[in-house]
């Protein structure tokens, strides 16, 4: 757990630090958009949850079925509570409804004035795109999820391999992310230009 913690963290830095390095996972494996602008709602502006270690909310997640699409923006909101919200029990991970203006998106309004929104864990398509992590609030923390079960699965003896709530993910599931990370997030090396910044 504490390794865990450790290098979740570590990526998280990583991704303030060069968020282009992981650009390419989000957008080409993951299958994400990244919009210029994303109109939002003052309900979610009311009932968000801001996370450090995912500034940049601008993800937007298509879902294709035949010729139509509609697309989803992934939140982290406070649910409505009689009493003053507590984190975590009231953290409520949503799929908000968007569609396309301009260069960008806008929220869909439902005709209670409020975004069109439903649990984000229901959105099928989209927790099969980020498997194995559960943590799709955002592709910020499904990657350094995924990061961390590569390397704590790797690194673990054949007889105590990665097994706490986080991940428990198989040699396969895991296999893609392997080589996408080897490739991108290089060790530096006196021969040739590192992606990782220097220490």
């Amino acid at each position: 757990m504490a390794g865990y913690v450790l290098v979740h963290e570590q990526v998280h830095v990583l991704q303030r630090r060069q968020p282009a390095l992981f650009e390419g996972l989000y957008k080409e494996r993951w299958g994400f958009l990244h919009p210029a602008h994303i109109d939002g709602h003052p309900w979610l502006d009311e009932h968000q949850i801001l996370n450090p270690d995912a500034p940049d909310l601008r993800w937007v997640f298509p879902i294709r079925h035949g010729d139509e699409v509609r697309y989803i923006w992934p939140r982290v909101v406070f649910g409505e509570t009689a009493d003053a919200p507590r984190f975590p029990r009231d953290m409520w991970s949503v799929a908000v409804a968007v569609e396309p203006a301009g260069d960008g998106f806008r929220v869909k309004v439902g005709q209670d004035g409020k975004p069109v929104v439903e649990d984000l864990a229901a959105v099928t398509e989209y927790a099969a795109a980020l498997a194995p992590s559960s943590y799709t609030f955002h592709p910020n923390e499904a990657s350094a999820d995924i990061f961390c079960a590569v390397l704590l699965f790797d690194e673990s003896a054949p007889d105590d391999r990665l097994t706490t709530q986080y991940a428990t993910p198989n040699a396969g599931d895991l296999a893609p992310y392997r080589d996408w990370f080897r490739a991108h997030l290089k060790q530096p090396d006196a021969r040739r230009p590192s992606a990782l910044p220097p220490p």
